[in-house]
């Protein structure tokens, strides 16, 4: 009973490596394609002069999920500057 179980987990690892290759090859973020996205969102949500470079990806997702929001400009841009420790209203460009 012991061998057969052995087989079945030999064989369960077996047909999981492929999966595991591709899952671990799968290619990396595209950092910068989000950096451009963000900083479109930025641009259309009237908030300038921000270096998106300098952002984290963490940031950078939740600037996207602002961006996204059914909510008014205003309510984005605070939401936004709350995001980046920026002041209200600190729309520098």
């Amino acid at each position: 009973m012991k061998r057969t179980a052995n087989k079945l987990v030999a064989m369960g690892l077996l047909l999981a490596a492929p999966l595991v290759t591709v899952a671990c090859a799968a290619p990396p973020t595209d950092v910068s394609a989000i950096e451009k996205e963000v900083q479109t969102d930025l641009a259309q949500i009237g908030i300038n002069g921000v270096d998106t470079s300098t952002l984290t990806v963490k940031q950078l997702q939740e600037i996207k999920l602002i961006a996204g929001q059914q909510t008014d400009r205003q309510s984005k841009q605070n939401q936004i500057n709350a995001l980046l420790g920026r002041a209200p209203g600190s729309q520098a460009g």
